[in-house]
Parts: structure tokens; C-alpha cells; sequence
């Protein structure tokens, strides 16, 4: 991997050969704090700056592929050691914010005694693209559809405003199933993160590295950088050798410019692997999925989709063109005479179309696309190719209109007018158009109540209205979108609620009930548990209103779990793919826009108004908890049920207590069922020892997008 450090310069030394991993001969120890989190079963991996170790973690018994930054080895270091962490900080994020079952997903990211980690997704049995290609796959199709894989996790990626840089078949997985995984995003080029490379360093790996990364030109880079890396890798796949070699760095980065190289055999990827590795970023595919559906052409037809044809057919007239030139000059003046008369009586060329719509990055829900412009004078008819298919439109008045289909994903639009003299194409004018799939609800909501789309990975949209169920578990959530939400009052103790004031929290889904019994029991059969006691029942210390001595109480499946531990709930959490919510996400959701002092209005229930909350004991037909959602006449302005009152519910957030070490409570909000309106207030907090059970105590789940 090259790399390189602010005002250091280029690297003075570029390796041309790969570097054989480094193996310990024993694990090494963990911090302590990481060591009560994680249990270390052996090493994956180790470079200069880090350590990538197999791990099982502890609370949910889930292996990950734990990978640590370490301290420097000496003071002279320390920038060096500053960088490397920042990257590796960096690189947790981005690839958090990346939801694809092609790129590997991070669990969890922090520090611990100094010690930075990333607790990254174990790809079992997985080889890298690199021993696949090296062992000789031999199916061509196969080869090629792994490649497209990549291509489209890329996409993904490159939808987002994330660029990788450092694509390379070491940087794939394989798993045993044979799906690729895109791995190691420390050298991601992201939209509002700083640089942390001087402008004009190279960052990447050379002999997939891009002629603007050969030449330092951190302005250029792009999707068409990792596109570039998609074309050596596919000409590695069809001609089983590298595009561009060389002995010295020198050589290498000549023939990189130049864009030089020997064709590869004839398999029909030819056109795809010469768009991918023009010099010039804009003449390339423009992102990952685009080269994904050229495979997926070549997959399904063996040719390359039609964009890339339409661009390899015009790149070959240059040729033909300039030789005929070099001709007419070789007649001498009577001949090129005769050719500029000629020249001066056939039509000018064609101007490109001025292309009304769709707009760049145009997205909609509709499966049918208008396509409409002005076709230049000379026009007779215009091209549309979209997704593998052509259309002609007939040009009318100067204008063209037609509405296409569109399949659901993201489609390059290509519009290119033909001379009604000549019958030959003029320039090309492309958009990038994406159809969402979403139901008809979704629609109709403002944009501004929807969530980003596509939906993150395992979540789907519900049949009732504003409802996305989170697959795994089961859970309904609702959107609670970004803004400035209103927390905290004045009017309580202090400690007991937040200071008053709005805060502006990013978008996120909220679960619309607590976490039920039937929910925990099936986590805790999944994961080898025996689920705790369920029972409750009065005491002498504690009776409740209408409940005889000895009586006790069964919770149903639908009932709120209770007497959760705080490392249990967010276990639970990890293993749904969900998370806690903080205590400002969990009272902006029960407070809603305007921020009222109950989740259903501005004042507690009066004796005509329907139960809102399961409360002060049996006063509201339920001695004990109520099944989740009892109380729909309770919804808080986004849909969440059941936030004031029932069971209290645990929050990611540390609660500080006088002379106890941080973490050893969690803040809880939202009341339970045998205490009264104040303490059921949004706004009121409290903490509980996340080291002790309490029948009061149980938790809901929320998701980032």
C-alpha cells in the first residue's frame, strides 16, 4: 500500500511487489477494557501501526475481526502514529455509513487504555479475491461476476460520496459461499471529512492506482478512480496478468499516463475494460454501479451493455477520421480542393441535445421515465439508451418526448441525436437517474417525513402507513427525521431532567413498542441464552392496589420484557442490528416537533379522556404491565406507543452518581406502570445500575439510517 504524510511528500520508496502478512506467534493480550468486552481467540493479521485479531465477543458470543492501532514505537513516531489513528477513526465511520452485503460492516468502534479498535463483521471462511484469481478459478463467467459484485458494493458506496482509492483483490473477501466482501476503507476519499493526505501526495496501490493518484491530483479524485481499479482488476480476470508493469516506479507511472497497454484476449469485455481505463476520469464509467450493469450485459448477452458500445463505436471512428485527413493533405492542393468543397457542402455537425429532462441525479418512485428536450436543427430523430434498452424518438417542431421504463436502482441515460442527411450520431448527453421502490404511502408523504432510501439493509417497508420493519427481530419503527427537537424543563430538580433547550439530532428509526417477551425469548434462543425469570409478583414491601396476598403475575409474548440487565438490552440490540437510543433520541421521539410536555399533548389525561398510559398501578385496568401498545390513545406526534408509563426503558446514555465509577448506571426514561404522571413525563430521567435486574426495567430499540 503506498501511502504518504502530510508535507512529507511522496513516499520515498514505492514497493512493486506485494507484501506477505505478517504472523505472530501468539495473540497478543488485550487492555483491560477491551478484554472484558472482547476474548481473543487468535491473529488475523499485523502491520506496522496494528493488529487484526479473531474475537469473540463476550455479551453477544458473536465473533468479529477486532482490529487495533497501537502506540508508536518511539517519540519520533508520534505524527506518524497521530495520522494513523485519525485514519483508522475515519475509517470506522465511513464504513459504518455504508450498509451493502458486498462491503464488510462494522459493529462497533472506540477506544480503550489508549488502545483505538474496530470491531468489523468475521467473514468465515473467507479467501481473498487475490487467492481466488491466484488459484485459478477457472469459469471466466465466474471470474467476472465477482468482479461485478465488487463493482456494484462500490456503487453503493460511490452513491453516498464515498470513493475507496485503494481497490485491489486483497482488499476483497470471498466468504465460503463464494459473495464478496469490500474490506479496508482507511485510504476512503469521503463528502465533509478532512484530508488527511497533502494535496499532490499519491495515496493507493500502484498498479491499480489511477493516472490522477499516479500524478497526485486529489481534485480529480472520484468514482472513476475506483473505476479505473475495476478495469485492471477485470483485465486481470480475462488476460491473467496486470494492464500496466514495470521494474521501477519511473516505468510504471509512464505507462499509467500514457494509458498504454496490450489488448487483452477477445472475450467481448474489451469495450468495458477500454472505457475503464481512459486517462481522462470523464471518459470512464462514471461510478460503480455503471460497470456493474456493463457485466451484467456481458453475464446475460456476452457483449457489453449499450452506452459502452454507442462509446467504443465513436472511439473507433477517430481513427478512421484522422487517417482520411492525413490523406486528403497526401493528394496535394487539387485533392484537398476537392475535399474542402466537398467538406463545405455537407451538413455541419450535429449540436448535442438540450436535454429538459430528467435532471442529473433525478430520483423518483414511478416505474416509467419522462424523457424530454430540444433536438439541435438537422436532428430527425434522438437515442435514448436506458439500462440495456434503445429507443429512437422522432424529432417534431424541433422538440422530442417519450416516457421510458425504468427498472428500480440507478440507470445511465444516454441521449444522442441522429442527422436526418447522414444517419450519423451526434454528441452524447448523459444523466444519472435512480428509481426508488417504495409503497404507495411513502409517496405520498412530504419529503421531508421520509427516511433516506434505499432503506439500510434489513429493514423493509411496513403494510400499515410510516411504519419499516427491522427484519431480524421483528421490530416496527417509525421515522423520526433530523431537526431541532425541544428537551428537557426548568421545572423539575436538578439532574432529574436536561437543561431546556432545542438540540439538532440527525435522522433515525424509533422502535414503535418496547422490546416484548416473545421478542427476548426467541434473541436468547438464538444465541444459546436461558432467558431470566418473567414472573411477577406483589410484596410485602411493595403491594399493589387490588392484587390479593400471594397473587402473581405471567407476561405474555406481548407483554414488555423486564429485569434486563443494560449489557443484555444492548446485546440484544447488536444481535438485531439495532442499537439504544441516546436520551436525547428517546425524548425527541415521545415529545415530537413541538416538544410537549407528554408524548399525546400538553397536559396529563382528566377523568373523560381515554387512557393514555399504563400508570399508577391499577388504576388503568392493569395491575402490572400491559401488552405493548395497550394504549394507542398514548401515541406520541410520531407513532411511538407506550413512552410514558408501563415499563422503564433503558437509554445508551451514562448517568452520573456521586462516588460511582462512569458506567455504572444508564439513564432510563419514561416511567413505569406503578408510579404516577410526573415521573412519566419525557422530560424526567433517572439511572439504574446496570449490574441489577429490576421488574420495572426493560428497554426499546431504535436504528441509524
Amino acid at each position: 500500500m503506498i501511502d504518504s504524510d502530510p508535507g512529507g511528500g511522496a513516499p520515498d520508496s514505492w514497493e512493486l511487489t506485494p507484501e506477505a502478512p505478517r504472523r505472530a506467534a501468539g495473540a497478543p493480550a488485550l487492555p483491560a477494557g477491551l478484554g472484558a468486552a472482547y476474548e481473543v481467540e487468535g491473529e488475523l493479521g499485523r502491520g506496522a501501526m496494528g493488529v487484526v485479531l479473531r474475537a469473540r465477543e463476550r455479551s453477544t458470543g458473536r465473533r468479529v475481526a477486532l482490529k487495533l492501532v497501537v502506540g508508536p514505537r518511539d517519540a519520533g513516531d508520534a505524527a506518524r502514529a497521530a495520522r494513523a489513528r485519525e485514519r483508522f477513526r475515519r475509517e470506522g465511520e465511513i464504513t459504518a455509513s455504508l450498509r451493502h452485503p458486498g462491503i464488510v460492516r462494522v459493529h462497533a468502534a472506540g477506544e480503550a487504555d489508549g488502545v483505538h479498535f474496530l470491531a468489523y463483521e468475521l467473514v468465515e471462511g473467507c479467501r481473498t479475491l487475490e487467492d481466488v484469481l491466484v488459484e485459478g478459478e477457472a469459469d471466466l463467467a465466474r471470474r467476472v461476476a465477482l468482479v461485478r459484485d465488487v463493482a456494484r458494493a462500490l456503487g453503493h458506496a460511490h452513491a453516498r460520496g464515498v470513493v475507496h482509492r485503494d481497490v485491489k483483490p486483497s482488499n476483497v473477501l470471498v466468504d465460503a459461499a463464494g459473495r464478496v466482501r469490500v474490506a479496508d476503507f482507511g485510504l476512503a476519499l469521503a463528502q465533509g471529512l478532512e484530508r488527511l493526505t497533502a494535496t499532490g501526495a499519491a495515496v493507493g496501490t500502484p498498479f491499480y492506482m489511477a493516472p490522477e493518484q499516479v500524478a497526485g491530483r486529489r481534485d480529480a479524485h472520484g468514482p472513476a478512480t475506483d473505476v479505473w481499479a475495476l478495469g485492471v482488476l477485470l483485465y486481470l480476470v480475462v488476460a491473467g496478468e496486470l494492464p500496466f508493469q514495470a521494474e521501477t516506479l519511473t516505468e510504471l507511472t509512464s505507462r499509467i499516463l500514457s494509458g498504454s497497454y496490450d489488448a487483452p484476449p477477445d472475450r467481448g469485455l474489451g469495450p468495458v475494460i477500454a472505457r475503464a481505463l481512459r486517462v481522462a476520469p470523464e471518459d470512464r464509467h462514471p461510478n460503480g454501479e455503471a460497470f456493474a450493469q456493463d457485466l451484467d450485459a456481458w453475464l446475460a448477452h456476452g457483449r457489453a451493455g449499450g452506452a459502452t458500445l454507442a462509446w467504443h463505436r465513436r472511439r473507433r471512428l477517430r481513427p478512421l477520421a484522422a487517417a482520411g485527413l492525413g490523406l486528403a493533405v497526401a493528394l496535394g492542393a487539387g485533392g484537398a480542393a476537392l475535399a474542402l468543397a466537398r467538406r463545405a457542402d455537407a451538413p455541419p455537425p450535429l449540436l448535442p441535445v438540450v436535454l429538459e429532462a430528467p435532471r442529473e441525479g433525478h430520483e423518483t418512485f414511478e416505474p416509467a421515465l419522462e424523457v424530454r428536450g430540444r433536438a439541435p436543427g438537422g436532428a430527425a430523430s434522438v437515442v435514448v439508451r436506458a439500462g440495456g434498452a434503445v429507443v429512437r424518438i422522432g424529432v417534431r417542431e424541433g422538440g422530442f418526448s417519450a416516457r421510458l421504463p425504468l427498472l428500480p436502482g440507478t440507470t445511465e441515460l444516454e441521449v444522442e441525436p441522429v442527422d436526418g442527411a447522414t444517419g450519423r450520431p451526434g454528441p452524447i448527453v448523459r444523466r444519472t437517474v435512480r428509481r426508488l421502490e417504495a409503497p404507495p404511502w411513502l409517496r405520498a408523504l412530504p419529503p421531508a417525513a421520509r427516511p433516506p432510501l434505499p432503506l439500510p439493509d434489513g429493514v423493509r417497508f411496513a403494510e400499515a402507513p410510516e411504519r419499516y420493519v427491522n427484519e431480524r427481530d421483528g421490530t416496527h419503527l417509525v421515522w423520526v427525521p433530523p431537526g431541532a427537537y425541544l428537551v428537557g424543563t426548568d421545572d423539575m430538580h436538578a439532574g432529574q431532567a436536561l437543561a431546556p433547550g432545542r438540540r439538532e439530532l440527525a435522522g433515525f428509526f424509533m422502535g414503535v413498542h418496547e422490546v416484548n417477551w416473545g421478542q427476548w425469548r426467541r434473541f436468547c434462543a438464538a444465541t444459546g441464552r436461558a432467558p431470566h425469570r418473567a414472573r411477577i409478583g406483589p410484596s410485602a414491601a411493595r403491594p399493589f392496589a387490588g392484587a390479593a396476598a400471594g397473587d402473581g403475575f405471567e407476561p405474555t409474548d406481548e407483554h414488555p420484557v423486564h429485569g434486563v440487565l443494560w449489557a443484555e438490552a444492548a446485546a440484544y440490540c447488536a444481535w438485531a442490528g439495532l442499537r439504544l437510543p441516546t436520551e436525547l433520541e428517546w425524548e425527541a421521539a415521545a415529545r415530537g416537533p413541538r416538544g410537549d410536555e407528554f408524548p399525546w399533548g400538553a397536559r396529563a389525561p382528566g377523568p373523560d379522556d381515554p387512557p393514555r398510559a399504563n400508570v399508577e398501578g391499577g388504576a388503568d385496568g392493569f395491575i402490572y404491565s400491559a401488552p405493548v401498545g395497550s394504549f394507542p390513545a398514548g401515541a406520541s406526534p410520531f407513532g411511538c406507543l407506550d413512552m410514558a408509563g408501563n415499563v422503564w426503558e433503558w437509554t445508551a446514555d451514562d448517568f452520573a452518581a456521586t462516588g460511582e465509577p462512569p458506567g455504572a448506571r444508564r439513564v432510563m426514561r419514561g416511567g413505569g406502570w406503578d408510579e404516577g404522571y410526573y415521573y412519566a413525563r419525557p422530560s424526567y430521567r433517572d439511572g439504574a445500575r446496570t449490574d441489577q435486574r429490576s421488574e420495572m426495567l426493560g428497554f426499546r430499540a431504535c436504528r441509524s439510517p
